[in-house]
């Protein structure tokens, strides 16, 4: 049996769709700090129209009022955790005018994490208030004397706040293990996932500011699934989207717990066990990395997105080039390169490895990829001696792979149909023309002349 036969059978077991939304921490699913809906089937959640500037509404059954006297920018608003800083402006009077405290008059913007009180002024409940309004909105708030917390309350209270800005706070794995908070927001929505090849900055000090480990300039590259430092930051960078600044509070079980981390050769000091660290981190970049059969065997990265809509599939009949390698560089093979024809195959046919069979079947036109292949996948334990060099058994190999062209299975059936009727027509016109010629030798004689 070859390395092609016994790979096709592999091919055909585990074959089937990619994942690429494997999570280590399984509380780091809401990782935006929401919560989904508890909706039952086919209910309707309904929502109030947007409040006007200078109209008053309850918002809470405990009597909490708010009044927009300037509208606020954008659309989003804090949520409880995310840390104010410096950025909210309240002036505190009670119906009759008097001034309870105004950090206007002291210039002193306040500072407060949402859902701790704000500071100790005479509102218990007031962070509800702020985690309706938007940056750059001024609101006044009437409080019932039931929800004061002053220890001689005014029949009502009002204060009047101005938002600013803030900074979202998340607890990563709703355990308070890892908190981060958003210093600059990413540029897309999605966030990395657990296969994928990341590129970060990253800095980390100890809680007296001691720096224990930073990047070089450009930061470091690696993939999520294989960990790095310690065992909270694949976990946080899962949470962040490309070209997010973040800070993180790492608490020992995911930091290194009771591990004691050695003095670096770098000269950077130790990490004392039970450490908290402090980590300054921004997510540079990251490339998406597919699972072509539900595992880490057959793993494709995608290089350069494809241009077509459709992919590959089986029976198709497709066009690449390529740069087969083994995991330490050492190149083997070569398809389409330096001049050379790109190579030609039908898909699902055992005429490649499988694992190069099945990772074709996935891509675009124009598509350019690197498809790291188990030996399971490739040449088993089989010693295959190839163009520029020898694949040892046992070996992991990697294809620099780009899809030319393809034409699908079920274009390829409609090619042999329209090629069957022409040829079913030529046939007719055939016969047709050999009739009419017949007809003609009846009517015009033979010219017998000499």
């Amino acid at each position: 049996m070859t390395a092609l036969d016994d790979n096709t059978n592999k091919k055909q077991k585990l074959e089937g769709g990619f994942s690429r939304s494997v999570r280590p921490c399984s509380k780091a699913m809401a990782v935006n700090g929401e919560d989904e809906l508890d909706e039952e089937p086919g209910e309707v959640i309904e929502s109030a129209p947007p409040q006007k500037v200078g109209e008053e509404r309850q918002l809470t059954h405990s009597g909490l009022r708010k009044k927009i006297l300037r509208e606020g920018l954008g659309f989003e608003t804090p949520e409880f955790n995310d840390e104010v800083t410096a950025t909210v402006r309240c002036v505190g009077t009670s119906v009759d005018g008097t001034k309870l405290d105004s950090t206007r008059d002291r210039d002193q913007p306040l500072t407060f994490t949402l859902g701790q009180g704000l500071i100790a002024l005479e509102a218990a409940e007031l962070d509800h208030g702020v985690t309706t309004m938007k940056k750059g909105e001024v609101a006044l708030f009437t409080l019932p004397a039931d929800l004061s917390v002053s220890p001689n309350p005014n029949p009502v209270t009002q204060f009047e706040v101005e938002l600013i800005s803030w900074n979202t706070v998340v607890d990563v794995c709703k355990d308070g293990g890892i908190l981060k908070k958003i210093m600059e927001k990413g540029t897309e929505s999605a966030p990395p996932q657990y296969l994928d090849e990341v590129i970060v900055n990253y800095q980390v000090a100890l809680v007296d500011g001691t720096v224990v480990a930073e990047t070089p300039e450009g930061g470091v590259k690696f993939y999520v699934k294989d960990g790095h430092l310690f065992t909270g930051l694949p976990i946080a960078i899962m949470t962040m989207t490309r070209g997010e600044k973040a800070k993180l509070i790492v608490q020992p079980p995911y930091a290194l717990g009771e591990k004691r981390r050695k003095k670096a050769k770098s000269g950077l000091h130790l990490i004392p066990p039970n450490s908290v660290l402090y980590v300054n981190i921004e997510l540079v970049s990251f490339i998406p990395v597919i699972s072509v059969t539900h595992g880490t065997m057959l793993l494709k990265k995608i290089l350069k997105e494809g241009q077509s809509v459709g992919t590959a599939d089986k029976g198709s009949k497709v066009a690449v080039r390529y740069t087969a390698m083994l995991e330490d560089g050492t190149v083997f093979e070569k398809r389409g390169i330096d001049e050379t024809s790109p190579m030609e195959f039908t898909t699902n046919e055992s005429q490649v490895i499988a694992g190069l069979d099945l990772a074709v079947a996935t891509m675009k036109k124009g598509e350019r990829a690197e498809i790291s292949i188990h030996p399971d996948f490739a040449y088993g334990n089989v010693e295959v001696i190839r163009d520029f060099a020898v694949v040892p058994p046992g070996s992991n190999v990697v294809y620099d792979i780009e899809m030319v062209d393809f034409i699908q299975n079920s274009e390829i059936g409609q090619i042999k149909k329209e090629i069957a009727a022409a040829r079913k027509e030529s046939r007719h016109l055939s016969k047709t023309v050999e009739r009419l010629m017949q007809d003609i030798g009846r009517i015009i004689p033979p010219d017998v002349s000499t």
